[in-house]
């Protein structure tokens, strides 16, 4: 008998706790709610609006907000959203919305899924997107100002300033044609000039000059070099000037060049070829030698200048000597 009277009192005791708990957990659900504030009952086109969700009494933690009650267009106006926060004994969020379409526009119920499993859900919001207001009184609206010059000039200092402006100009063109008359003038008196005739007067500026007496060898070497291929290039239609000293000797081989001055211009485009590329110095008296060696090349392969084997001998460079 005793027994069953501890038996019963235990399955009694077990009945009471679990149907106290369950109360207790239905009272805790029934006391979370969830409520949405926006804190005014319309707003002008163009304005954000932002609505506070707020969950009173929750003895869980919200994990997300489900908006799938809104429409694509509503989602669409959502600017911004901002975490749960926990915040005087209820958990905090902000969706801040923008709207363009006057009218009165309803926000469907939000629902919050909390960690426990279950989803607290809002009431909807009515509001009013008003149009900006223009404003109808006078007083509002001024004229617009008419444009302001930082320095007033009347219309006599413009005619002065543009008299001295077309001067300038007129000066400037001027200067202008006169140097291409002029270049055109020395363009038209070379190109009257033979190939030996230019190399010649080079070759005498070259010599009044005198470039090695400042110290100017290598500078010196090269204009020379220069010349005497220039007058090449001119003279027999090879490209001398962009060619090394042995593709020169084979042009001028095979052009009409006289077979008996090879040998010398073969010397003197070495000796030109030391000084300028292996900074060799030359003694002081072969500067005007090299200089008459180019001037002697120069004036046996000019047009009517005839040659013979005696006479070809002493062409032959002097200087190694």
């Amino acid at each position: 008998m005793c027994v069953l009277y501890w038996k019963s009192t235990l399955w009694t005791g077990l009945l009471l706790t679990l149907l106290t708990g369950k109360a207790f957990f239905s009272a805790a659900q029934e006391e979370a709610k969830v409520r949405m504030d926006f804190g005014t009952g319309a707003v002008e086109i163009g304005d954000s609006l932002v609505l506070h969700l707020k969950i009173e009494q929750a003895n869980v933690s919200p994990v997300f907000t489900d908006l799938s009650k809104w429409s694509l267009a509503l989602r669409e106006n959502l600017l911004h959203q901002t975490p749960w926060k926990h915040q005087d004994s209820m958990w905090c969020q902000a969706l801040a919305l923008i709207f363009f379409e006057e009218g009165k526009i309803e926000i469907p119920p939000v629902g919050v899924v909390l960690s426990s499993g279950d989803t607290l859900w809002s009431g909807p919001i009515y509001l009013g997107v008003l149009a900006p207001q223009v404003p109808t009184f006078e007083t509002n609206w001024r004229d617009i100002k008419p444009l302001w010059s930082v320095f007033p000039i009347s219309e006599r200092q413009w005619g002065g300033w543009g008299i001295v402006g077309l001067g300038l100009v007129l000066v400037f063109a001027s200067i202008i044609v006169y140097l291409l008359f002029r270049r055109s003038r020395v363009l038209s008196k070379e190109e009257g000039k033979t190939p030996y005739e230019r190399a010649m007067e080079q070759l005498a500026d070259l010599e009044r000059q005198s470039p090695w007496l400042k110290g100017g060898i290598k500078a010196y070497y090269t204009e020379l070099s220069r010349i005497v291929r220039e007058y090449l290039e001119h003279q027999y239609g090879f490209p001398a000037l962009e060619s090394s000293s042995e593709d020169i000797l084979r042009y001028a081989q095979a052009a009409a060049f006289p077979n008996a001055l090879l040998l010398a211009l073969r010397e003197w485009l070495n000796w030109c070829d030391l000084v300028k590329f292996a900074r060799v110095v030359p003694p002081e008296h072969h500067h005007l030698r090299a200089l008459s060696e180019a001037r002697r090349l120069i004036e046996q392969t000019a047009p009517n200048y005839f040659t013979t084997e005696s006479t070809s001998s002493s062409v032959r460079s002097q200087l190694f000597l």
